[in-house]
């Protein structure tokens, strides 16, 4: 298979991701300081299924996805990478480990620093999945390092950057990591 789906392109990310993942339509839970606000809107949530899907994640502009180890962060991050690469929109996807030591231009693929060149000149909307806060701990990478960094690759265009980010609820200290990832990429209005 060589030719037109022999090279990059929307066509042929979209028939490899559709060969390497089955779509699990995963939804999720908003977290709040208050735990008995967890668990009533846990509990609206179960009954009412007004649970947060994909399209509601990606329409918010800073992400925080928190899961047990081995319940498929990463492969969900680089899948919706690639679906939003293969509907036209511009995405990346990068480890919070790379982005904290080398910067987010070099934590991406050489075709994708390209893409983050004409994104930052440009006025499109991005999407940034950036994985693994845990591993990056694991290797003693400083998360408010690696937000710094990220907000660094994308400070003249922070306004129009969707950043999500993952990792294992057991490695996430919420009101502090919480506060960096709000310091290092403010929402601006």
């Amino acid at each position: 298979m060589f030719g037109l789906l022999g090279q990059w392109s929307p066509l042929r990310c979209l028939i490899d991701l559709l060969m390497a993942t089955i779509p699990l339509d995963r939804r999720f839970n908003e977290w709040c300081e208050d735990a008995n606000e967890v668990q009533a809107r846990r509990r609206k949530a179960y009954l009412s299924h007004e649970r947060l899907a994909w399209s509601d994640l990606l329409a918010k502009r800073r992400v925080v996805i928190l899961a047990e180890a081995g319940s498929g962060k990463t492969a969900e991050l680089i899948a919706q990478a690639k679906l939003q690469t293969a509907a036209g929109k511009i995405a990346f996807y990068a480890t919070v480990q790379d982005v904290g030591r080398e910067g987010l231009e070099r934590a991406l693929r050489p075709a994708d620093r390209d893409r983050l060149q004409a994104w930052r000149v440009g006025s499109e909307p991005a999407w940034f999945f950036i994985d693994s806060i845990d591993e990056a701990k694991f290797d003693n990478i400083k998360l408010e390092r690696a937000l710094r960094q990220l907000s660094e690759g994308i400070a003249s265009a922070a306004a129009r950057a969707h950043i999500v980010l993952s990792g294992r609820h057991t490695d996430w200290e919420f009101a502090r990591d919480a506060r960096r990832f709000n310091e290092e990429l403010p929402l601006s209005d």
